[in-house]
């Protein structure tokens, strides 16, 4: 969504296959229009290697993740923030807004 078109592009499946195990995708356009934590968070998570790319704990306690939950009010800082995470896994209705 950050670079306005998919990250992969080809006229196969073969092609799309490798341009995905290789991380061949388009650079973010106007990069400097985002944080760099954004832009970081993209590449860790394109990384070709899976065992390299982060999980979900490790983005969800990201700093630039917790900003943007507490910013649109995401969760309710009095509750549990996994039972809140996967009452809204349950319910992507609600998170419209963001």
């Amino acid at each position: 969504m950050l670079a306005q078109r998919p990250p992969f592009r080809s006229n196969s499946m073969k092609e799309l296959y490798k341009k995905v195990i290789v991380a061949k995708y388009f650079p973010l356009k106007n990069v400097s229009n985002y944080p760099q934590e954004i832009v970081g968070l993209v590449k860790m998570i394109l990384n070709p290697n899976p065992r390299l790319r982060p999980s979900c704990n490790t983005l969800l306690n990201q700093e630039i993740i917790h900003k943007y939950i507490n910013q649109y009010g995401l969760v309710n800082p009095q509750c549990n923030f996994e039972d809140q995470l996967s009452y809204l896994q349950d319910h992507p209705s609600q998170l419209g807004h963001f």
